[in-house]
């Protein structure tokens, strides 16, 4: 998720909550604008598991139109249901992890930040809009459905020794 707005504001000039009533900042600034990017960013204290509300940053698991943040984290994230999210942020040092043939994480689109990792064992995750890839993609099994655009730049490292993308 980019936008030259997402976190440029100054609080010294904005309100303290957008137009919806979304607390500023959300991220490291306010954004510009009337709206304020809202991430449900991944914490990872309690354990690695995808679907415990006690890991995300806002107290529940990320639903259908969330958008997720997931930072480097001493736990990070395992899928461990079948789930459909907004888009997916993946920064440099996180790692989402899909491993069990029995879920499917449908999203909107994926980011993978220089650094950070989406790693496919076994399983399916769907994106249905941009793929862009700067960071690793570990595929060993699984399945990455890409219904969008893919993009890679010159920092993106794969290591594919199994599975389907498609």
């Amino acid at each position: 998720i980019s936008s030259p707005a997402i976190d440029q504001g100054d609080a010294n000039y904005a309100p303290s909550d957008d137009i919806n009533g979304t607390a500023r900042p959300q991220g490291s600034g306010d954004d510009l604008g009337c709206y304020e990017l809202s991430m449900n960013s991944w914490t990872g204290s309690t354990s690695s598991d995808w679907n415990n509300s006690s890991n995300w940053s806002i107290g529940s698991v990320p639903g259908n139109s969330d958008n997720v943040y997931i930072p480097s984290s001493g736990n990070a994230p395992v899928l461990n249901a079948t789930g459909q999210v907004g888009a997916i942020q993946i920064a440099s040092g996180g790692v989402l992890t899909v491993s069990n043939v029995s879920y499917k994480l449908t999203v909107s689109s994926v980011g993978i930040e220089s650094g950070g990792s989406l790693v496919i064992s076994a399983g399916e995750l769907e994106c249905t809009g941009k793929f862009d890839h700067d960071g690793g993609l570990t595929m060993s099994g699984g399945t990455l459905d890409i219904n969008g655009e893919y993009e890679s730049s010159a920092s993106a490292t794969e290591t594919i020794s199994a599975g389907t993308i498609t």
